[in-house]
């Protein structure tokens, strides 16, 4: 993946390393603490109320948190893929079988914001140095922000590619309930509907 920021210099690269090690494994507080910020700002009621998805958010949150600070002592500060589990399949899948997008930005950004932090008070926990510190708030953040960027875009396209194998539309624009996309679920229906007449 291209980096699109600076590498970080020895000295941060070791505190990441280490502030990584310390908050794994993650705890069921901190655990809640993200899902209940993502549930809160979802847009899609579906989302907190449907409890096979809710617990499939919770799982997500997770998955990612953990992601996220497992490759840190790799690649310290550097950018982070989305992971690769069936846990984004499968929460992509159930939300393109229920006609939903992946429009929820600002409850991935909630989760975002507990989960920043929590590591701001750890980085500042970690050192005194003005300089240091300064660097390791810029790389952290340009690291984990990115990640979320990267994460929103593998669920769209897992959302994509179960669209296109079930014949369902997904709803890949950021304007909630914007006509395209409206046109776009009545089009798929009228289709389905066609079909099972003529077969």
């Amino acid at each position: 993946m291209e980096e699109r920021w600076p590498a970080p210099s020895a000295r941060v690269s070791e505190l990441i390393r280490s502030l990584a090690e310390q908050m794994l494994p993650l705890s069921a507080d901190a655990v809640d603490a993200l899902w209940d910020a993502s549930q809160r700002e979802a847009r899609q009621r579906e989302l907190a109320d449907d409890p096979v998805l809710a617990q499939a958010d919770r799982r997500i949150n997770k998955a990612n948190m953990a992601h996220w600070l497992m490759s840190n002592p790799h690649r310290p500060g550097r950018r982070v893929p989305p992971p690769e589990k069936p846990e984004m399949a499968g929460f992509a899948r159930d939300l393109a079988l229920r006609g939903m997008d992946v429009d929820e930005r600002g409850s991935w950004r909630a989760a975002q914001r507990v989960a920043w932090r929590r590591w701001l008070h750890a980085c500042f926990d970690a050192t005194t140095d003005h300089e240091v510190l300064h660097e390791l708030i810029e790389v952290s953040g340009h690291s984990i922000t990115t990640f979320v960027d990267d994460s929103i875009a593998a669920v769209q396209a897992y959302v994509d590619q179960v669209a296109r194998s079930w014949g369902t539309v997904p709803t890949p624009c950021a304007t909630p309930l914007c006509n395209c996309c409206s046109k776009a679920r009545r089009s798929a229906a009228a289709g389905r509907r066609s079909s099972s007449v003529t077969h």
